[in-house]
């Protein structure tokens, strides 16, 4: 629980530092975002290498790109169902959206936002489902695990509730609830699956197309 907790406290201050409107677009907003994940990422893949689970965990598999893109297919349609009959165009929580889209530059279909997505999400997994769910795992048993490492992933998340908030929408709770809910179905897909390569390719392909899809765009 020691080190859910700390990963959860590094996390929400880059969250807090990375997501504030002056740095919004720029390469520093993600440097501040990436730079504490690499180096969790990094006692991730030690502990892993530790227990004796890192080719276990990391090994792809037959399947692995299908499980994925189905359960990415899952959480995208739930984010469509919330996007466009509770943060609909022109209604006052549509500022939340639009907020998140500024902060992230107005993210479009490309390349670069593949690498970007590919790379935080093995980040973000090699933290919350390798490291931090196998640590509660150890402390409190495999049924209260996935429930406890998700609250902590939405939690770490809570200074964008600030940050991210709107003159008109006010305080901004869109990404709190989307951690919290990804991170229920990641969280249990892990441990189901056992191995990580289906949860990255769940997470970089739900963050590419909720990113270029979902979000308003400028221009």
């Amino acid at each position: 629980m020691k080190t859910a907790l700390l990963v959860t406290v590094v996390v929400a201050l880059a969250m807090g530092l990375s997501f504030r409107e002056s740095v919004a677009g720029t390469p520093t907003m993600w440097a501040l975002l990436a730079a504490p994940y690499v180096v969790l990422a990094g006692v991730a893949l030690r502990k892993l290498a530790q227990d004796g689970t890192l080719s276990e965990q990391l090994r792809p598999r037959a399947g692995d790109f299908t499980i994925g893109f189905v359960v990415a297919g899952v959480l995208y349609g739930a984010g469509f169902i919330v996007r466009h009959f509770l943060l609909t165009d022109g209604s006052q929580r549509f500022g939340w959206l639009l907020r998140l889209s500024f902060q992230l530059g107005g993210m479009r279909p490309s390349p670069a936002l593949l690498g970007i997505v590919l790379f935080m999400a093995l980040l973000e997994e090699l933290v919350w489902r390798g490291l931090v769910l196998t640590s509660v795992t150890e402390s409190l048993g495999s049924r209260r695990a996935p429930p406890v490492a998700a609250f902590a992933y939405g939690l770490a998340h809570v200074p964008t509730i600030v940050t991210l908030s709107d003159p008109i929408a006010g305080p901004n709770p869109t990404l709190v609830f989307a951690a919290l809910g990804c991170g229920l179905v990641w969280s249990f897909g892990a441990q189901l699956a056992g191995r990580l390569p289906p949860i990255v390719v769940s997470h970089a392909i739900f963050s590419y197309f909720a990113f270029s899809t979902l979000l308003p765009r400028f221009g």
